[in-house]
């Protein structure tokens, strides 16, 4: 669970628009305090300080996404433009196997 202190998530094999939307409302839900989730660790703050950790948890989670394939490939540039993604990564040897030669 993200209240252990993990800083980042990586979606892999991401190929479209819609899973890397899917992703990013994924990792708000997951994050403590949401609206979606208890929050047991935070009930002895109170509500606005809990509200602020919930967005400052939610900008400082690094959301990437792995681009592994040509249909991944060939979408990069509306997954990158999906607000809440901050990284796209490339895996090389993966791509490199799933795109055709010649």
């Amino acid at each position: 669970p993200l209240q252990l202190g993990v800083e980042g998530l990586i979606l892999p094999q991401t190929e479209s628009k819609q899973q890397a939307m899917d992703f990013v409302a994924l990792a708000k839900q997951c994050w403590p305090a949401s609206s979606l989730r208890g929050a047991s660790g935070l009930r002895p703050v109170v509500a606005q300080s809990a509200q602020h950790l919930r967005r400052r948890g939610e900008e400082l989670l690094l959301k990437a996404c792995q681009v592994e394939s040509e249909k991944g490939l060939a979408a990069v540039k509306d997954i990158a433009r999906v607000e809440g993604i901050d990284m796209i990564f490339f895996a090389p040897v993966e791509l490199a196997a799933s795109c055709p030669r010649g």
